[in-house]
């Protein structure tokens, strides 16, 4: 696991890119990251935790997030609509 001992330099960060870019990888492995990133992240530290901050998003949070902003925008509308009512 990636301990955060400190900040990656630009410089350190730069050098891991290019290693990255230059790395051979099995075509195999790479169809599946979430396999491929715990074998190879002690390479790679400050990619593997950028990694895993995108692919530990839950694809499912998107959505769910999207229903309760519609239902919030609902509810302030009614809210705001009994609001009205009661000044007339």
């Amino acid at each position: 696991m990636f301990v955060k001992t400190s900040e990656p330099t630009k410089e350190v960060v730069n050098k891991e890119l290019l290693m990255f870019i230059r790395f051979h990888m099995n075509v195999k492995e790479i169809k599946c990251p979430l396999k491929w990133w715990p074998k190879h992240e002690s390479l790679f530290l400050v990619m593997a935790f950028l990694a895993r901050q995108i692919l530990g998003i839950v694809g499912s949070q998107i959505a769910i997030e999207r229903i309760f902003l519609i239902g919030w925008n609902f509810y302030k509308f009614e809210e705001m609509s009994l609001i009205i009512k009661l000044f007339k």
